[in-house]
């Protein structure tokens, strides 16, 4: 008699198992193909409205995963939200002030050699990340930048005083 308790609960357990597994399955796919279709760039560009949908997608299927509610319902919450993170992309690659509002934009951190303390004091950049930014752009000190850009993105993005000139340009020619 005890065999048949444990037997019917381990059958249950593995018809629980399979179902959430294909409902993962299901929603990996859907997941696959929707940002195909929307043109999702990679992980370390994620701009803060796409990483909001990227956090706000377990929260609409995690109901799903565990049996508590139905997979249609998961996949019609995703898409609504997938459809809403189209439809605002599309608005501010048409309209600037609705860009302005969903993409942080471009700020000075350092001009002239010159760190510019209240920018980066306002988007909590510490001089040594900042510094730790411009050793790996190969510049090794802050009197050779012209620019410091912390760009929409999170990147900074570096211009130095003296640029290198091309190895194919004629002033480059004419120095060797």
């Amino acid at each position: 008699m005890l065999t048949g308790v444990i037997t019917a609960g381990v059958v249950q357990d593995l018809e629980s198992a399979a179902t959430i597994t294909g409902r993962i399955a299901v929603i990996y796919v859907f997941l696959t193909v929707a940002f195909r279709l929307i043109g999702k760039r990679e992980l370390s560009t994620l701009s803060p409205l796409e990483l909001i949908t990227l956090m706000l997608i377990p929260e609409i299927a995690s109901g799903t995963l565990t049996n508590e509610g139905p997979l249609l319902q998961a996949l019609m919450g995703i898409s609504v939200l997938l459809a809403l993170v189209f439809v605002v992309s599309l608005l501010g690659a048409r309209f600037k002030t609705v860009e302005k509002l969903i993409e942080q934009q471009p700020r000075v951190l350092v001009v002239d050699g010159a760190l510019c303390t209240e920018a980066m004091f306002n988007e909590r950049i510490t001089p040594d990340e900042l510094f730790s930014e411009m050793h790996k752009h190969g510049i090794e000190d802050i009197g050779d930048v012209k620019w410091a850009i912390l760009e929409s993105g999170g990147d900074i993005s570096f211009v130095p005083k003296h640029q290198p000139l091309p190895a194919d340009s004629p002033e480059h020619q004419r120095t060797l």
